[in-house]
């Protein structure tokens, strides 16, 4: 995975717009372009393979780095929400023999900037109380404060909790 790739998806996020339109305005930024050693445009449909492929490693690299940009108090909350996955694609399923049903998101927020600490992504039904502990575990010097509703209150997540 090249970091240009990484950084032309970022700029697409940042700047809100489509593959296509972020390479027609690439082609007017020679300046980024040498700056990240692009020489060669690369098509909307490898920009859009890249993204789909990136690992969840890079992503939490990406978030960590994002959220260093804003202000934090340690405060955090926790939750998780449930999301149908009845419109996914039929050839998609197929062609992977999956049948994902829901997928859970729990994220670990910041209470003053509202900024996305950590998520977890999962397809099965596991309880809140399972998924807390890998969130606390990856992120305790950035929690002095969890906030959870009662799924979360479990003696293993108050021990992580407590440092």
């Amino acid at each position: 995975m090249s970091f240009r790739y990484i950084t032309i998806l970022c700029l697409k996020v940042r700047k809100n717009t489509t593959y296509r339109t972020l390479l027609d305005e690439l082609i007017e930024m020679p300046r980024v372009r040498r700056a990240i050693n692009l020489d060669e445009l690369p098509s909307p449909s490898t920009l859009c393979k890249v993204f789909n492929r990136l690992d969840m490693a890079v992503w939490r690299v990406l978030l960590n780095l994002s959220v260093t940009l804003l202000p934090t108090n340690g405060i955090v909350g926790i939750d998780a929400s449930g999301f149908d996955r009845s419109h996914a694609s039929k050839h998609y399923t197929k062609r992977t023999k999956l049948t994902i049903q829901q997928l859970k998101v729990t994220l670990l927020v910041d209470t003053r900037s509202n900024a996305i600490i950590d998520v977890h992504v999962t397809t099965t039904r596991k309880h809140d109380s399972k998924i807390a502990p890998s969130l606390i575990k990856r992120n305790t010097g950035e929690v002095a404060v969890l906030l959870g509703e009662k799924g979360y209150d479990d003696q293993k997540v108050r021990a992580l909790a407590r440092g």
